[in-house]
């Protein structure tokens, strides 16, 4: 599956913050497993979880399996329910929860803030606590209360001209209106359940990346809720318009107006419906069952060692076509294990009491208008999180380091006070590949690491050898 382009949300929020541990498990006998799994089914509470019920143990625990010792077409069928969240959030599709596991400690810290601010989700109770509300009632059910009032008012008998005048003249904004009429002119009942099911897919994936639940939580629960869509839906047709008209109902937007986010959605809808191995590719009446169940756990290879030498990284596409040798700058280092498809190095200087961070990449097929809209993504998910006077310049370009630069410096400012400088930048490797960096400093108070931005990409790619 080819990826236009990857923005790392976790920058977005947190440049320079530890990411949390990665939850795999294993290495106990087989005994001793047995032991431990009848521990953990003594210990099991029942949440009712809206009539889709499953036990969640009474405390966290890792799974003794990662994904890819249970995918299957059942984790991918669960995965392509959310597949537009995933993707318009420019995350890893096909992976529970967005993130793969090389990706995980890099999300990690990103999706607990995300959870927190979009669903007051913080810890394993409210969590579960969150997911049994969704699925109780979620906006499935504002939506046929709003139904009935307007059935009680004649309104959806109406064309819908003739509905929008009545509401503009007696309520003002009809937006609301119009969403719930279109939906339910189109569905029924049921518009907007996929809406409630998918988001809920998500929020389970998202807290197992979260480490809320584990992963045979996630998708034991996962399970009965995409069971439900196959019981409600005859395709991924409907549980994608479902979700968008859900969508729309809650953000009460025109999605006529094509820079809604409505619109962008249903955008990235028909992008991925395009792609021949994507994520509705897989056939919607597929049986779904626990694949993760009984499983022999897969003894993990030891990976190929990306450190060529010291502070020299090795980075390659996905497909590994092409590969770059990247030089650190100097002072820069990673805690993270490379995976060879991205490279995340951060510096902390004691002096100016600040940390600044450099990631690279390499985009496949990525425009600058894909480029441009990931910062903007970006820099909106940080106005979210609380940053104030954001500034995002235009594409400028300069020669340095042998090289054609193209790099937009965004800035803005914190809750604590301190500034901060964001700079994207690329170089083109071939008529397909760019390698990317995105360079974000902090100023608090004692200005930032390279003051001139042309210092900054000389250290960025002067050191940079492209290996065949």
């Amino acid at each position: 599956m080819m990826r236009k382009i990857i923005i790392f949300l976790a920058f977005a929020l947190l440049f320079g913050m530890a990411a949390g541990g990665c939850g795999a498990g294993g290495g106990e006998e087989k005994e001793e497993k047995k032991q431990k799994k009848e521990q953990k089914e003594e210990q099991k509470e029942e949440l009712s979880m809206g009539g889709l019920g499953y036990y969640f143990a009474e405390s966290y625990e890792p799974s003794e399996f990662v994904q890819a010792d249970v995918d299957s077409d059942t984790v991918q069928w669960i995965c392509s329910a959310y597949a537009i969240y995933t993707e318009y959030n420019r995350k890893d599709l096909g992976c529970v929860g967005g993130a793969s596991e090389d990706n995980r400690d890099i999300y990690q810290q990103a999706i607990k803030i995300a959870l927190a601010d979009g669903w007051g989700i913080s810890d394993r109770e409210s969590a579960i606590g969150q997911v049994n509300k969704l699925l109780e009632g979620g906006h499935r059910a504002k939506y046929r209360e709003f139904i009935s009032e307007m059935k009680k008012h004649d309104l959806l008998s109406l064309d819908e001209e003739e509905l929008l005048n009545r509401v503009e003249r007696e309520n003002g904004d009809a937006k609301e209106f119009q969403a719930a009429y279109r939906a339910y002119h189109a569905m029924g009942e049921k518009a907007v359940d996929a809406w409630d099911y998918s988001r809920a897919l998500q929020v389970l994936g998202d807290c197992y990346q979260a480490e809320y639940i584990n992963l045979e939580e996630c998708m034991d629960q996962s399970l009965a809720v995409a069971e439900k869509l196959q019981e409600e839906f005859e395709s991924w047709d409907e549980v994608c318009e479902s979700y968008l008209y859900g969508f729309q109902f809650w953000k009460k937007e025109d999605a006529d107006y094509h820079l809604s986010e409505t619109a962008d959605r249903r955008e990235v809808y028909n992008e991925l419906k395009e792609m021949e191995e994507g994520p509705f590719a897989i056939p919607y009446d597929t049986k779904l069952q626990e694949s993760w169940k009984n499983v022999e756990i897969k003894k993990e290879e030891e990976p190929e060692e990306q450190k060529t030498e010291k502070g020299v990284y090795s980075l390659s596409d996905l497909s590994d076509a092409i590969r770059v040798e990247v030089k650190a700058p100097e002072g820069f280092e990673t805690d993270f294990e490379p995976d060879g498809h991205m490279i995340y190095l951060e510096c902390f200087d004691t002096k100016r009491d600040a940390v600044s961070t450099l990631v690279y990449d390499i985009y496949e097929n990525a425009s600058e208008d894909d480029i441009l809209h990931g910062i903007r993504m970006n820099l909106a998910m940080s106005e979210q999180n609380g940053a104030e006077n954001i500034v995002m310049g235009e594409i400028q370009t300069l020669e340095a380091a042998g090289q054609k630069i193209n790099y937009v410096v965004s800035a803005y400012k914190r809750n604590d006070g301190s500034g901060v400088r964001r700079c994207d930048s690329w170089i083109v490797l071939d008529d397909t590949y760019k390698l990317s960096c995105v360079a974000q400093d902090e100023d608090s108070g004692n200005g930032f690491l390279y003051p001139e931005i042309e210092e900054l990409l000389e250290e960025i790619y002067g050191k940079i050898q492209r290996k065949e």
